[in-house]
Protein backbone atom coordinates (compact mmCIF):
# COMPACT_ATOMS: atom_id res chain seq x y z
CA UNK A 1 0.00 0.00 0.00
CA UNK A 2 1.25 3.38 -0.87
CA UNK A 3 0.91 6.71 -0.19
CA UNK A 4 1.83 9.67 -1.36
CA UNK A 5 4.61 7.62 -2.94
CA UNK A 6 5.48 6.29 0.29
CA UNK A 7 5.68 3.39 1.80
CA UNK A 8 3.50 1.79 4.87
CA UNK A 9 6.73 1.41 6.45
CA UNK A 10 8.06 4.79 6.25
CA UNK A 11 4.58 6.12 7.39
CA UNK A 12 4.83 4.07 10.16
CA UNK A 13 7.96 5.38 11.35
CA UNK A 14 7.28 8.75 10.72
CA UNK A 15 4.11 8.09 12.93
CA UNK A 16 6.34 6.20 15.57
CA UNK A 17 9.19 9.57 15.47
CA UNK A 18 6.31 12.33 15.90
CA UNK A 19 4.52 10.24 18.46
CA UNK A 20 8.09 9.11 20.52
CA UNK A 21 9.08 13.00 20.03
CA UNK A 22 5.93 14.16 21.55
CA UNK A 23 5.56 12.13 24.51
CA UNK A 24 8.90 12.13 25.35
CA UNK A 25 8.24 16.38 25.50
CA UNK A 26 5.02 15.31 27.34
CA UNK A 27 6.64 12.94 29.93
CA UNK A 28 9.54 14.97 30.87
CA UNK A 29 8.69 18.81 30.64
CA UNK A 30 4.92 17.99 31.58
CA UNK A 31 5.76 16.11 35.20
CA UNK A 32 7.81 19.10 35.63
CA UNK A 33 5.06 21.55 34.56
CA UNK A 34 2.63 19.83 36.91
CA UNK A 35 4.42 19.20 40.22
CA UNK A 36 5.15 22.99 40.06
CA UNK A 37 1.86 23.92 39.10
CA UNK A 38 3.19 26.06 36.47
CA UNK A 39 -0.54 25.39 34.16
CA UNK A 40 0.23 28.44 32.03
CA UNK A 41 2.97 26.46 29.77
CA UNK A 42 0.28 23.68 29.03
CA UNK A 43 -1.44 25.20 26.24
CA UNK A 44 1.97 25.24 24.32
CA UNK A 45 2.44 21.52 24.76
CA UNK A 46 -1.33 21.12 23.67
CA UNK A 47 -0.26 23.15 20.77
CA UNK A 48 3.08 21.48 19.92
CA UNK A 49 0.93 18.33 19.93
CA UNK A 50 -1.57 19.79 17.49
CA UNK A 51 1.45 20.69 15.46
CA UNK A 52 3.08 17.36 14.91
CA UNK A 53 -0.04 15.39 14.46
CA UNK A 54 -1.31 17.77 11.58
CA UNK A 55 2.50 17.38 10.25
CA UNK A 56 1.63 13.83 10.26
CA UNK A 57 -1.67 13.86 8.80
CA UNK A 58 -0.32 15.97 5.72
CA UNK A 59 2.48 13.49 5.31
CA UNK A 60 0.80 10.60 5.14
CA UNK A 61 -2.40 11.99 3.81
CA UNK A 62 -4.42 9.96 6.11
CA UNK A 63 -6.22 11.33 8.98
CA UNK A 64 -6.00 8.50 11.40
CA UNK A 65 -1.66 9.27 11.56
CA UNK A 66 -3.59 11.81 14.61
CA UNK A 67 -4.52 9.13 16.21
CA UNK A 68 -1.91 6.94 16.04
CA UNK A 69 0.52 9.41 17.19
CA UNK A 70 -1.61 10.45 19.91
CA UNK A 71 -1.72 6.66 20.93
CA UNK A 72 2.23 6.87 20.83
CA UNK A 73 2.61 10.24 22.87
CA UNK A 74 -0.15 8.83 25.54
CA UNK A 75 1.75 5.46 26.32
CA UNK A 76 4.84 7.80 26.61
CA UNK A 77 3.27 9.62 29.31
CA UNK A 78 2.25 6.91 31.35
CA UNK A 79 5.64 5.94 31.69
CA UNK A 80 4.85 9.21 34.73
CA UNK A 81 3.73 6.35 36.69
CA UNK A 82 7.37 4.87 37.49
CA UNK A 83 8.52 8.27 38.18
CA UNK A 84 9.43 9.05 41.78
CA UNK A 85 7.60 12.13 43.40
CA UNK A 86 4.59 12.75 45.09
CA UNK A 87 1.86 13.48 41.88
CA UNK A 88 -1.41 12.22 41.47
CA UNK A 89 -2.43 9.20 39.50
CA UNK A 90 -4.84 11.64 38.11
CA UNK A 91 -2.43 14.55 37.10
CA UNK A 92 -0.58 11.37 34.57
CA UNK A 93 -4.00 9.77 33.88
CA UNK A 94 -6.01 12.53 32.86
CA UNK A 95 -3.54 14.09 30.54
CA UNK A 96 -3.47 10.92 28.43
CA UNK A 97 -6.56 10.71 27.92
CA UNK A 98 -6.52 14.28 27.31
CA UNK A 99 -3.37 13.37 24.60
CA UNK A 100 -5.92 10.66 22.62
CA UNK A 101 -9.02 12.67 22.74
CA UNK A 102 -6.71 15.38 21.10
CA UNK A 103 -5.89 12.87 18.62
CA UNK A 104 -9.50 12.07 18.21
CA UNK A 105 -10.16 15.32 17.33
CA UNK A 106 -7.86 16.18 14.89
CA UNK A 107 -8.66 13.38 12.69
CA UNK A 108 -12.11 13.92 12.86
CA UNK A 109 -11.39 17.42 12.01
CA UNK A 110 -8.66 16.68 9.15
CA UNK A 111 -10.81 13.91 7.66
CA UNK A 112 -13.53 16.23 7.38
CA UNK A 113 -11.26 18.86 6.05
CA UNK A 114 -10.09 16.53 3.42
CA UNK A 115 -13.27 15.26 1.66
CA UNK A 116 -14.83 19.10 1.95
CA UNK A 117 -11.28 19.44 -0.65
CA UNK A 118 -11.44 16.68 -2.25
CA UNK A 119 -15.16 17.24 -2.69
CA UNK A 120 -14.53 20.85 -4.59
CA UNK A 121 -11.69 19.87 -6.24
CA UNK A 122 -13.62 17.06 -8.34
CA UNK A 123 -16.91 19.20 -8.24
CA UNK A 124 -15.19 22.22 -9.75
CA UNK A 125 -12.99 20.67 -12.36
CA UNK A 126 -13.50 21.61 -15.71
CA UNK A 127 -14.02 19.07 -18.38
CA UNK A 128 -11.89 20.21 -21.28
CA UNK A 129 -12.26 18.98 -24.29
CA UNK A 130 -9.66 19.01 -27.55
CA UNK A 131 -11.06 20.07 -30.91
CA UNK A 132 -8.31 17.66 -32.39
Amino acid sequence: MRLHNKTLKSNLLLIVKLGFIWGLIEAAPGYVIHILHLNYFIPFLISFGIGLMVYGVVKTNNPLAAVATSFIASLLKMLNLFFIGAIPIGWIINPAIHILLEGCFVAVTAGIFMGVVKNKQSRYQLDVKSNN
